[in-house]
């Protein structure tokens, strides 16, 4: 989901659960540069050179599904780095309900 001012991304383990899936999710909500690989470190390199505001949420009725040893706990980890590193991208942890009512 977009707006005028910044792109959002509702984070979806089953989205994540491989490169090819994780690939198209995030290019169907991002502007991932042409150049994207398709993997994990592609993915912090793109993520660091993000300039339109971008927040990603995490619902917490997901965290258990992230908190397995899997690529989704991956995706999660690279994306939480690059918000570190980029003051462009923000990762926010929300209720389903709160989604919801703003959907």
């Amino acid at each position: 989901m977009s707006n005028a001012y910044f792109n959002q991304v509702r984070l979806d383990p089953d989205e994540l659960s491989d490169k090819e899936s994780m690939t198209r999710y995030l290019k169907e909500r991002i502007p991932l540069p042409e150049w994207f690989g398709s993997n994990l470190d592609a993915l912090a390199d793109a993520l660091s050179e993000i300039s339109e505001e971008t927040v990603f949420e995490l619902e917490a009725d997901t965290l258990d599904a992230f908190a397995q040893d899997s690529y989704p706990k991956k995706v999660l980890h690279v994306i939480s780095a690059a918000c570190e590193e980029n003051p462009h991208l923000h990762l926010y942890l929300t209720d389903s309900d709160h989604l919801e009512n703003n959907d």
